[in-house]
């Protein structure tokens, strides 16, 4: 089973940049596409924008700009449930989806079988997080 996909791929113009739209304006995010859309192919979209705005007004601005899609959700549930909400978003296309890898394998799985064109991003750890909140989950320091 191939878990990362499309690793290597340049954008155009031989850009190896992805875009956090880290935005819920939603006419902020369209500045920042438009003004960078020459030189940027992959934008990111992040759990806030996507529950703002949904999958909709996602796929109008793919359609709109002709971009990538990197939607950043770090789903984290049952492998029946990610199955269901990656379904959920075949019709935007992600070319790369992030998932939580505490889920587990089958949960992992369960998204690359759903999304078999996306590449299945495995989040091993919440970058916000220090030594003494990753003990008290259950971490140990290495």
């Amino acid at each position: 089973m191939q878990l990362v996909m499309h690793i290597g791929v340049r954008m155009n113009n031989n850009s190896p940049i992805i875009l956090a739209v880290d935005t819920t304006d939603l006419a902020q995010a369209k500045k920042w596409i438009a003004a960078t859309r020459d030189s940027v192919e992959i934008y990111k979209f992040g759990l806030e924008f996507f529950l703002k705005f949904g999958s909709e007004i996602i796929d109008n601005l793919q359609r709109e700009f002709g971009f990538r899609l990197f939607l950043d959700l770090k789903l984290h549930d049952i492998p029946n449930t990610v199955t269901g909400a990656c379904k959920n978003l075949q019709m935007i296309n992600p070319f790369f989806l992030t998932v939580h890898a505490s889920g587990g394998s089958k949960m992992v799985a369960a998204a690359v079988a759903a999304l078999p064109n996306t590449a299945i991003t495995g989040v091993t750890i919440l970058t916000s997080l220090d030594d003494s909140e990753v003990l008290k989950i259950g971490f140990a320091k290495p």
